[in-house]
C-alpha cells in the first residue's frame, strides 16, 4: 500500500504530543488521582465550574456550528479593542499555524529553536523548507540580526518567533518585533504566537495597524484551561484575516468549544483572579524550590507558565523517567538543544509540594536505582578496550603529517572532545583542514582514507600499526563483568574488518553477544543509532555504555540508557574529564576496575 503514500513521509520525524492522563495512568500502574501533571503547561486549575455551567447549556448542538464564529469573534473584539474582521478562530492555534503555511506561496519558513515543534512539522507536512536560526546555546539569546539576514537571504515567506517562548519562557521586546516587521515588511509575514501571553506582561498586539505583515496568535488552551476543546485565533490586517478565511474549514470550531471560549472571555476577571493570578505567585514559589538544588539550574525569568532548567551530574532523561514512575509528569526533549534539560509546568502549591518529595528523593535514589535495573553493558572499543594511542591516534597524526601538517596528540584530543569525532578518517580530513597552510589544496576525504588505512593496515613494506593495540582490560576482568552481567556488547565506530580482527587478536568472541560496527547503521555516534541497534539485539532497553568520548556519552543519553566515562588510558587529561563531565554521565571512572565495582556494588 505505500505507493498510494507521499515518499518524504516515510522519512518525517512524527511530532511527540503529550500523553492523555488515562493513558499514561495505565502505563505506570498508577490511578489518575495519583498522577501530579506538569509536562503541557495546561492550566492546572482546570475549567472554571461557570465556563463549564455555560459550555454544557448549548441548546442546538445536534446542528453545525457557526462556520465564521460571529459571536465569539466579536467577543474577542471587544476583548482586545479591535475589529472583529481581523480575527480567524481555528481548532487551536495549531489550526491556525496549518491555515497560514497553506496561505503564503511556497518558499521557506524561518524559526529559532529551541521553540514550539509544530512551525516546523506543519512546514514539513507541507512539503516547505524550514530553516532553524539556533538561539545561543547557553542563553538561549535569539541572534536577531542573523534571523533577519536568513529571513530575507532565503526569500522566505513566514517567520514565526514565540513570545513567550516554549520552552525557554522569554519574550520578544516589542522594539525587536517592530524592527523585524518594518525591515521585512516587503519579504514576508511576522507571525509571533503569544499562546502564553497571559503569563506575561508583554505583547504586540496594538503594532498590527501599523504593521500589516504582523500577525498575533492566540489560545484559549493555557490561561482559560480549556485546552481538551481546541479554540485558538490570530489577529492580522483585515486582507490576511480574509484569505485565511477563504481557506480556512468551515467549521473548525465546535459549538460547545465555542461556547466555552465565550464563557472564559466572559469571566475572565474571575479567571484571572482565582487561577492565573495564583499561578504566577506559585511560579516564584517554583523557580526558588528548583534553584535550591545545586544538579539543577533552571533558567531565570521565565513569562510563562513553566520553567525550563539544566540539569548535571546526572541525565535529564533519567530525572523525567525518575519523577515518572511516582506520578510526577514533566517533560523532557532528546533534541540536540535540549537533551540535559527538563520543562516543568507551573501547578498548585500541592503539585510543587510533591515535586519538592520526588525531586528529594531523586537526589538520593535516582542513579543507583539504575545501576539495580540494568540488563546489559555495552562496550565503545577504542580508549576503553583497546588501548589505540599507538594504532588509531598515530594513524590519524602521521596521516596529518603527510599532508605536511604537524599535529599532537592534544590537538587530535580537542578534535575528539568537541563531538561529531566517531569516524577516524572524518577525524583526520578535520585535523588537515584545520592545520594546512594558507593556499594549499586540501586532500579530499577519499585521499585521507585511502592514506589512513595504508598506515594502519600496512604494506607488505611497513607493518601496519594495527599490531601495537593492546587490549586495556584484563581478560579476568571481562569474565567477571560477564558473569555479572550475562548480556554484553560492543558499539563502536570502527569498520568491521577491523572490529572482528581486535575481537580475534585477543580472544574475545565469548564476551561480547552483539558488535555493532560502521557499517551497521547510517549514522555514527552521538547518533542513537548505533546504541539502539545494540540494545535492540540484545532485546533490552536498560543498559549502560561506557566510553571514553562525547560522543559516546551523547549516544548514550539520546538513546535513553546510562553513559559511563571512561579515562581509562587518557586519565590524566583535565580537558578530557571535562568534556565528559558536562555530557552528564552516570560516572566518570579512571580505571575498568572501577567500572566493575560500580555496577555490581549496586
Amino acid at each position: 500500500m505505500a505507493r498510494y503514500i507521499r515518499s518524504d513521509l516515510k522519512t518525517l520525524p512524527p511530532y511527540t504530543p503529550i500523553k492523555p492522563f488515562d493513558v499514561v495512568a495505565e502505563e505506570i500502574g498508577l490511578p489518575i488521582s495519583a498522577l501530579i501533571k506538569l509536562d503541557a503547561n495546561e492550566n492546572s486549575y482546570g475549567m472554571l465550574p461557570e465556563v463549564s455551567t455555560d459550555m454544557i447549556s448549548g441548546q442546538f448542538n445536534h446542528i453545525y456550528p457557526d462556520p465564521g464564529q460571529t459571536y465569539l469573534r466579536t467577543d474577542i473584539a471587544n476583548r482586545h479593542g479591535i475589529k472583529k474582521e481581523m480575527i480567524v478562530c481555528g481548532s487551536g492555534a495549531d489550526d491556525i499555524l496549518d491555515i497560514l503555511i497553506r496561505l503564503v506561496p511556497d518558499r521557506p519558513i524561518v524559526t529559532s529553536g529551541p521553540t514550539f515543534g509544530m512551525y516546523s512539522f506543519l512546514g514539513s507536512v507541507s512539503k516547505r523548507q524550514v530553516i532553524d536560526v539556533p538561539r545561543d546555546s547557553q542563553t538561549f539569546q535569539v541572534d536577531f540580526d542573523k534571523v533577519l539576514s536568513t529571513t530575507i537571504a532565503s526569500h522566505a515567506t513566514l517567520l514565526f518567533l514565540t513570545s513567550p517562548n516554549n520552552p525557554t519562557g522569554d519574550i520578544i521586546p516589542n522594539e525587536t518585533v517592530k524592527m523585524l516587521c518594518t525591515k521585512l515588511s516587503q519579504h514576508c509575514l511576522v507571525v509571533i504566537d503569544e499562546a502564553y501571553a497571559e503569563f506575561s506582561s508583554t505583547t504586540c498586539l496594538h503594532m498590527i495597524d501599523d504593521h500589516p505583515n504582523l500577525i498575533v496568535l492566540r489560545t484559549f488552551s493555557k490561561w482559560a484551561a480549556i485546552a481538551g476543546l481546541r479554540v485558538g485565533y490570530s489577529i492580522s490586517n483585515p486582507l490576511i484575516a480574509r484569505s485565511m478565511d477563504i481557506i480556512k474549514q468551515p467549521y473548525n470550531v465546535s459549538s460547545v468549544a465555542e461556547l466555552a471560549a465565550r464563557s472564559a472571555l466572559k469571566n475572565e476577571a474571575l479567571i484571572r483572579t482565582q487561577q492565573i493570578d495564583k499561578l504566577l505567585e506559585e511560579r516564584v514559589n517554583l523557580y526558588k524550590l528548583l534553584s535550591s538544588y545545586e544538579w539543577i539550574h533552571p533558567v531565570p525569568n521565565s513569562q510563562a507558565n513553566f520553567i525550563l532548567c539544566r540539569i548535571s551530574t546526572m541525565p535529564a532523561w533519567l530525572v523525567a523517567s525518575t519523577l515518572r514512575a511516582k506520578g510526577i509528569l514533566i517533560r523532557y526533549y532528546s533534541t540536540n538543544h535540549l537533551v540535559h534539560y527538563i520543562r516543568i509546568s507551573v501547578g498548585k502549591p500541592d503539585d510543587t509540594e510533591k515535586l519538592k518529595a520526588g525531586l528529594d528523593s531523586i537526589q538520593k535514589e535516582c542513579v543507583s536505582s539504575y545501576f539495580k535495573s540494568l540488563e546489559a553493558v555495552l562496550w565503545d572499543m577504542d580508549g576503553v578496550l583497546a588501548d589505540v594511542s599507538k594504532s588509531y591516534r598515530t594513524s590519524i597524526l602521521e596521516t596529518a603529517k603527510f599532508w605536511g601538517v604537524i599535529a599532537t596528540h592534544e590537538d587530535l584530543e580537542k578534535i575528539k572532545n568537541e563531538g561529531n569525532a566517531n569516524n577516524d578518517w572524518v577525524v583526520s580530513k578535520r585535523l588537515i583542514d584545520s592545520k594546512i597552510e594558507a593556499g594549499r589544496l586540501s586532500p579530499t576525504l577519499q585521499e585521507v582514507t585511502d592514506k589512513f588505512e595504508e598506515i594502519y593496515q600496512g604494506t607488505e613494506a611497513v607493518p601496519g600499526l594495527w599490531k601495537l593495540e593492546s587490549l586495556v582490560p584484563s581478560i579476568e576482568l571481562l569474565k567477571k563483568l560477564k558473569s555479572a552481567f550475562p548480556k554484553m556488547g560492543i558499539v563502536t565506530g570502527r569498520p568491521r574488518h577491523d572490529a572482528n580482527k581486535f575481537i580475534q587478536t585477543f580472544n574475545l568472541t565469548e564476551f561480547f553477544d552483539v558488535v555493532v560496527c560502521m557499517e551497521d547503521t547510517p549514522k555514527p555516534k552521538p547518533d542513537p543509532s548505533p546504541v539502539k541497534a545494540a540494545l535492540d539485539a540484545l532485546g533490552v532497553t536498560k543498559a549502560v555504555l561506557i566510553g571514553d568520548t562525547p560522543d559516546d556519552i551523547m549516544a548514550a543519553t539520546f538513546a535513553k540508557i546510562g553513559g559511563i566515562g571512561a579515562l581509562v588510558v587518557n586519565n590524566d587529561n583535565p580537558k578530557t574529564r571535562a568534556a565528559l563531565e558536562k555530557c552528564n554521565p552516570l560516572a566518570t571512572v579512571n580505571n575498568l576496575q572501577q567500572f566493575l565495582q560500580i555496577l555490581t556494588e549496586h
